[in-house]
């Protein structure tokens, strides 16, 4: 027998069904028509009932499939679209980063510091092709050039630089200090004997002045020792032969220059701390050599009686000689006191001499002394 709620089989004999509790109404052995087409059509509702609720179930299950298919789509399509923004940005940034002067400015700086010159002048060549009027990128180039020995390069860079902007003190102390490192003094002076004049002042450390005499050059009546006026940090190289003075030549000691009767013709240079040499200064000192004045003799020519003496008048800074009968000499006698008149008729002659040498006219005076 069945339960006629839910179909459980249930025992001849029991009164409610065990899993629902329905009562279990004692029928006979045989059913009528009626109540089997019922009891059929319960049951087909029962089935249609558990085949609409499994439809039911796999509906609601295909649903929530379908939605978290479409939450995982809506998901991967945003975390796609987050990473090619991504993408994007970093391409922009890399663009923008490649295509930004500072940028690169800033590599060469840091690769150049790093003792990597190739690097850094991969990245400055970019910055110039992004800024060729730059003179801070044109400047960092030429320091990278010398870094890579390549001397030449960076002064026609920096000579360049200065032909577009003639007042830049900053390339003109760059090449300065290149050519200083190559010991190049005279394309020093050049450089600078072509600037303007705000350039030369500004650099006026680096071009020494002529030499300066302390002593006037002309025409003198003694000797003297020639004087030049000193500055420091220069040396003053001379000459006394009329040659051309070179760092080979004679150095002021300041003690002054030695010179002699004549001309006296001296050359001098200055040569600064760079190696610069300055123009040549000249001065012609022509010294004579003055004739003293015959000696004043007395007494004068005349007859005299014997015992007279003679008598010379000998200036400071002369020595006078005397002779008889011939004109002085070599050998002749220094005069030191009156003479005396010798007897007889003779000629007494007298020259003056001073330090240098240089003899006077002779005076001559004839005396006539009878016994």
């Amino acid at each position: 027998m069945k339960c006629p709620n839910c179909g459980t089989e249930v025992e001849v004999g029991e009164l409610f069904c065990p899993v629902c509790a329905t009562e279990i109404e004692i029928v006979e052995d045989f059913q009528s028509a009626d109540s089997l087409f019922r009891e059929a059509g319960e049951k087909e509702n029962r089935l249609n009932k558990k085949k609409a609720d499994k439809w039911e179930a796999r509906q609601k299950e295909n649903l929530r499939r379908r939605r978290q298919r479409k939450r995982l789509a809506i998901v991967s399509f945003l975390m796609i679209f987050a990473v090619l923004c991504a993408v994007a940005i970093v391409l922009v940034i890399n663009y923008n980063r490649d295509h930004s002067f500072d940028y690169q400015y800033g590599r060469a700086e840091s690769a150049r510091l790093s003792g990597n010159a190739a690097s850094a002048e991969g990245f400055i060549e970019k910055a110039m092709a992004l800024d060729p009027s730059s003179k801070e990128a044109k400047r960092l180039y030429a320091l990278i050039l010398i870094d890579e020995d390549r001397e030449e390069e960076a002064e026609t860079l920096y000579r360049e630089m200065i032909a577009a902007d003639p007042s830049s003190k900053e390339d003109y102390q760059a090449l300065l200090d290149l050519l200083d490192r190559e010991e190049r003094p005279s394309d020093m002076k050049a450089l600078l004997l072509s600037a303007s004049d705000e350039i030369k002042e500004a650099f006026a450390g680096y071009l020494p002045s002529a030499p300066e005499f302390l002593d006037e050059p002309g025409d003198l009546t003694e000797c003297i020792q020639v004087r030049f006026k000193t500055v420091k940090g220069q040396t003053i190289y001379y000459t006394t032969d009329g040659t051309a003075p070179d760092t080979e030549s004679q150095v002021y000691d300041g003690k002054g220059i030695s010179t002699d009767y004549g001309r006296n013709e001296i050359r001098a240079i200055a040569v600064n701390s760079y190696g610069i040499r300055s123009s040549v200064t000249v001065g012609v000192f022509d010294i004579s050599h003055p004739v003293p004045d015959a000696p004043v003799v007395s007494p004068v020519s005349g007859t005299y009686k014997k015992g007279q003496k003679i008598t010379v008048v000998v200036p400071s800074g002369y020595t006078a000689y005397y002779c008889f009968d011939t004109l002085p000499g070599v050998g002749s006698k220094k005069y030191t006191e009156p003479v005396n008149m010798p007897t007889g008729t003779h000629i007494f002659s007298v020259v003056l001499r001073d330090k240098d040498g240089r003899s006077s006219a002779a005076t001559s005076e004839t005396y006539i002394v009878q016994e």
